[in-house]
């Protein structure tokens, strides 16, 4: 009978340390109000930001085609620009339709193949569907198409050259693949999509906010950190590779777009709302309910607290750097490594603690060894 009474004590005992882990927290968590603020504060406005912005791109370049002018050209490198911006913000929610339609990969691949652009356009092709068509369309074959084709005149290609108008018909082409592809994600969120993403609360690999998390930290290391940084300052190879830095035709451009990057994943992480000061239920709050500490030094400190430090020591970091990266790399390729080395230590937060103490498991490769 002592037996019986020792057994069921220390089931007891074994249930209620249960209900004290993290995973019994995080199954308390109001999951639903957080993708309710997610999807709305956040996603849809920053889509339909985009969605504005590529609008405008699209009116430049008819004007552009239809007349080519100087003052043309420089609408439409602005309004690329402003577009190329507004994408960092949409770039981050990558499920859904953007999952399905490879969003991203081909609305931002780079370098640009301009051999593959200088070929197809010599032939009259403008098809950017198919494989291997990724390198040689989006915002960086437009980096190229507006400002790499001539050091002197780049309007020439669109007026005198004898391939005049095959140029404006692949621009065309290239700018109506961007707008089409958004606004079948925007037409997908706008639809049944933002229903069913608030609606999957469950703490599984297919409930929105285990995708969302990991959208979120795949964005924040593979583009940011990665592809903006890592990549271009040698962090991967035996040696620098400066001419692999977004916005690399334009030149002065590749920090904004970088800073633009890191902006929309720490907001993201705060939860604040698209281009306003309000916050929501967010991952900072999520960790915050769970009591997530920090490690080491920061053992005292609130793991929210000290990811939203790192953001802003890299954010420090980055507007230590010249506008210009290619020239940062070049001129003094250790303020590159610092930024980078600042983001990833947000990435081991993210993946070792953050993920951990929301028990949400990494869905995606990586072959860095982070």
């Amino acid at each position: 009978m002592k037996k019986l009474i020792l057994f069921f004590s220390f089931t007891i005992l074994l249930t209620s340390c249960s209900s004290d882990s993290s995973q019994g927290q995080s199954d308390q968590y109001d999951r639903g109000t957080m993708l309710q603020n997610w999807a709305n504060n956040l996603i849809v406005p920053a889509i339909q930001n985009y969605d504005q912005k590529l609008a405008a791109l699209k009116t430049a370049t008819v004007n552009f085609t239809s007349e080519p002018t100087t003052s043309g050209l420089e609408d439409l490198r602005s309004a690329w620009f402003e577009a190329y911006k507004a994408y960092q913000y949409s770039a981050m929610y990558n499920i859904g339709k953007a999952e399905e339609l490879q969003f991203t990969k081909f609305c931002n691949t780079y370098p640009t193949n301009t051999t593959l652009i200088t070929t197809k356009i010599g032939n009259g092709d403008v098809t950017l569907e198919g494989p291997g068509n990724d390198v040689a369309q989006g915002f960086p074959a437009l980096d190229y198409l507006l400002f790499g084709l001539s050091d002197t005149d780049v309007l020439s290609f669109y007026t005198e050259n004898a391939l005049a108008n095959n140029y404006k018909s692949y621009l065309t082409a290239v700018v109506d693949k961007l707008v089409n592809l958004n606004s079948a994600v925007l037409n997908d969120w706008n639809g049944s999509f933002k229903n069913t993403f608030i609606s999957k609360t469950d703490n599984s690999a297919t409930g929105s906010v285990n995708k969302m998390v990991n959208a979120y930290v795949q964005y924040f290391e593979r583009d940011v950190r990665t592809g903006k940084v890592g990549i271009p300052a040698g962090r991967f190879s035996t040696a620098p590779l400066p001419e692999k830095v977004e916005g690399f035709y334009s030149k002065v451009y590749s920090r904004e777009l970088l800073l633009n990057g890191l902006q929309a994943s720490w907001d993201f992480f705060n939860g604040k709302h698209f281009n306003a000061t309000t916050k929501g239920p967010s991952l900072a709050s999520y960790l915050d309910f769970l009591k997530t500490q920090g490690y080491g030094s920061d053992s005292e400190t609130p793991l929210s607290e000290v990811m939203d430090n790192q953001y802003s020591q890299a954010y420090t970091a980055i507007m230590d750097m010249q506008e210009n990266l290619y020239q940062q790399v070049l001129t003094d390729n250790n303020k590159m490594l610092t930024a980078y080395d600042k983001m990833q230590r947000n990435v081991t937060y993210m993946k070792t603690d953050m993920m951990s103490a929301m028990s949400i498991s990494v869905d995606y490769v990586d072959t860095d060894g982070d």
